[in-house]
């Protein structure tokens, strides 16, 4: 698969985006990532233009995706060689400074769970898709033999189905294992 004029001219922009953006972070003394730097940079360039001429956002959108097409498609061999290297980098510190670290990780973790939940329940409710619930007192229970016998309620619909809960529980197993 040869990739195509339109394809190499996009990936060639993006790399000399990010050669001469490291220089002149380099040269600047600016302890930046270049990659993400270029990132920037392209995101602005194209709102930018997109607003100052609706639609030429669009167009330098779609003359880079290609590009950007090709450098993901061989992402994978780009950081083959940074986690090959892993192993020789230097250690994080002490134990005490690993486990601040990790705690960190599951507290961010959570707290981001729970702002996000809340978020979205926030939003639910203003635009008014969230019901709440009345909670009616139960009937006079009558007792004794000729009492009458009070039917259980509906179990409410399952989301998913058996075999798609399942298969969430699995690969929510293997995401936080990872």
């Amino acid at each position: 698969d040869v990739p195509k004029a339109n394809e190499l001219t996009g990936a060639a922009f993006f790399t000399v985006l990010q050669v001469l953006l490291n220089k002149v972070f380099v040269s600047k003394g600016v302890k930046f990532p270049a990659m993400l730097g270029c990132t920037i940079t392209v995101f602005t360039v194209l709102v930018l233009a997109e607003v100052v001429s609706p639609g030429l956002g669009q167009n330098g959108f779609e003359l880079l995706t290609p590009g950007a097409n090709v450098l993901t498609k061989w992402l994978p061999v780009m950081f083959v060689p940074g986690l090959a290297m892993l192993p020789l980098a230097p250690s994080i510190g002490t134990p005490l400074d690993a486990l601040k670290v990790l705690s960190m990780i599951v507290l961010g973790f959570g707290f981001t769970m729970a702002t996000t939940g809340y978020l979205v329940l926030a939003m639910r409710s203003a635009q008014g898709l969230v019901e709440e619930k009345v909670v009616e007192p139960a009937p006079p229970v009558a007792r004794g033999r000729n009492a009458p016998v009070a039917a259980a309620p509906a179990a409410p619909a399952k989301p998913f189905t058996e075999e798609t809960f399942k298969f969430l529980i699995k690969g929510t197993v293997v995401a936080g294992a990872i």
